[in-house]
């Protein structure tokens, strides 16, 4: 079901993320909170104590007996909550059974709706490997979180993370010269796993302070540098400093030789920000197959 009082008059924006479960919510929960602006932000759970205390103001609450069917109230909310715009993320831990069924129910929908769905999820290496492959049959594209032990909250970061990154290159595309939405998809398209990081740096070695920053963030997902094929990335600099070919030489050279080789598909966006400053930020995505 829907909050009460529900609008989305004047709210639409760039994209949708919903976050599922107790850590998808948490993770929704962070964005909003920290004002994130051009996003449509959704919770869904079957905890009604965990809806009724989101901040989050749209949200639906499915009952466990009716995940399976996907005849509920709660699809038919979602089906009022979608807008047109894509794609829709989906952010969830996959740990608990309820919400991993829930996430493979909203993926199908938005599937059958015509939409892009891109799917971030948490999972132990090794673990729910065929609900994986199911997911990846309605998921465009698949995105999966190292859990962090003893750490939840860093487990929250890494979703929220993941997400920022991903909305930042969506919302840079009005102003990137040489990449758009369609190099997205394309970079997600066929059965895979994909990972996204961003990071930013200042001064005279700001390029390769940036990939390194890039590079170990990416250490926490399930993911194989030296399977990846395809590389899209965005640079962003301020009017004050403007990025060098130099510099993005060295972002290049930083990804090989991470990878040990050249992508077989590697594209470079640019757009500058004057509120960057003399700050250059990196927002990169890469694919491999599975």
């Amino acid at each position: 079901m829907l909050s009460q009082d529900y609008s989305f008059s004047g709210q639409q924006g760039d994209s949708t993320i919903v976050g599922v479960g107790s850590t998808g919510i948490a993770a929704v929960e962070y964005l909003h909170q920290t004002g994130v602006k051009g996003v449509n932000m959704i919770v869904c759970g079957t905890d009604s104590d965990e809806i009724r205390a989101s901040r989050v103001p749209y949200k639906i609450l499915f009952l466990p007996e009716e995940l399976e069917s996907g005849n509920s109230l709660g699809v038919a909310s979602l089906q009022t909550v979608l807008t047109e715009q894509e794609p829709v993320l989906i952010v969830a831990d996959l740990s608990d059974s309820n919400t991993a069924s829930l996430v493979l129910l909203i993926a199908q929908y938005v599937q059958e709706g015509g939409q892009t769905c891109i799917a971030i999820v948490v999972s132990e290496p090794g673990q729910n490997d065929t609900f994986l492959e199911r997911l990846q049959a309605y998921a465009h594209g698949l995105m999966v979180v190292l859990p962090t032990e003893d750490e939840p909250q860093e487990t929250v970061n890494r979703l929220v993370h993941t997400a920022n990154a991903l909305i930042d290159m969506i919302q840079a595309f009005g102003g990137v010269i040489s990449v758009d939405y369609a190099d997205v998809k394309h970079i997600l398209k066929g059965r895979g796993r994909a990972v996204i990081t961003s990071g930013e740096a200042e001064g005279e070695q700001r390029a390769a302070d940036v990939i390194k920053k890039a590079i170990e963030t990416i250490e926490g997902f399930s993911f194989d540098w030296q399977q990846a094929q395809r590389v899209l990335a965005v640079m962003a600099y301020g009017g004050a400093k403007p990025a060098t070919m130099r510099e993005q030489l060295i972002i290049n050279e930083g990804i090989n030789s991470r990878m040990g080789r050249d992508a077989a598909m590697f594209k470079m966006g640019y757009i500058q920000d004057d509120w960057l400053g003399e700050t250059l930020k990196l927002v990169i995505m890469l694919w491999m197959p599975v």
